[in-house]
């Protein structure tokens, strides 16, 4: 299989790059930072109305109904109506989530270093990441991804969302490759693997903890990875590239 594979696309978050903390984690800490104006709301009902809007703002960016210019902000502002407390510190509460959030990640281990052992093999690298155009270009932006990339993919902006086959098939035309000469390594069974093998790619599980793996198969509707791996740079074995790449890119 190795020798034909001309393409790899990888997932951004949790896989070419790491968070200190949860979504949910920096949105407790943003409420506790903002208190003294949230303090009427609590911060367990002031969390579950945050984490209804932004589900529901970001299926109708998911949908095309909204942008993500429109979305982001407007998770805030409609949880603030919502709760009847000031509107105005919307944008505050948003900047203040997404700089935390993009500071705190950085690269995996191997990741800059597995993306340029595949390009200097001759292995077109792309980035498939779902999430909005804003926030994602600072993750991409601060862990140096697209010095590393011959492209990248926000879902934002190709219009469509993993696991729908039509963002992959995207990626693969950019490639100039064929699917069946596509890895797609990510960590998401839905999003990643689901999503790419329906689209006809070669499915690469990420799962450094191990913890992903004991998933497969308790959902039907998911569909198993062709291989699994708990570091990045055995990405390069199965693309054919070699012992010494390897070790290169293991430093």
């Amino acid at each position: 299989m190795g020798q034909s594979i001309r393409a790899v696309l990888f997932d951004m978050d949790e896989t070419l790059i790491v968070h200190r903390r949860s979504g949910i984690e920096q949105l407790r800490e943003g409420y506790r930072r903002f208190a003294e104006h949230l303090d009427i709301a609590g911060e367990e009902k002031f969390m579950r109305v945050l984490w209804e809007k932004a589900n529901d703002l970001w299926l109708m960016m998911f949908d095309g109904v909204i942008t993500g210019e429109v979305a982001r902000p407007y998770t805030f502002i409609n949880t603030l109506r919502a709760l009847r407390l000031d509107e105005s510190l919307a944008p505050r509460m948003l900047e203040a989530f997404e700089e935390s959030v993009t500071e705190e990640t950085y690269p995996a281990e191997g990741a800059h270093e597995t993306m340029d052992a595949l390009r200097e093999a001759g292995i077109r690298v792309g980035v498939v990441t779902n999430g909005y155009v804003s926030m994602q270009t600072r993750k991409i932006v601060k862990n140096q991804l697209e010095e590393h990339a011959d492209f990248v993919m926000v879902s934002e902006a190709a219009g469509f969302h993993k696991p729908d086959v039509r963002i992959f098939e995207i990626a693969v035309n950019r490639a100039g490759s064929r699917p069946e000469q596509t890895l797609m390594v990510g960590d998401n069974l839905e999003a990643d693997i689901t999503g790419s093998v329906n689209a006809g790619l070669v499915s690469v599980l990420y799962d450094p903890a191990g913890d992903r793996r004991l998933k497969v198969g308790e959902d039907p509707a998911f569909h198993p990875p062709h291989h699994i791996i708990d570091r990045l740079d055995a990405v390069l074995d199965l693309a054919g590239v070699g012992q010494a790449a390897s070790a290169a890119a293991a430093g």
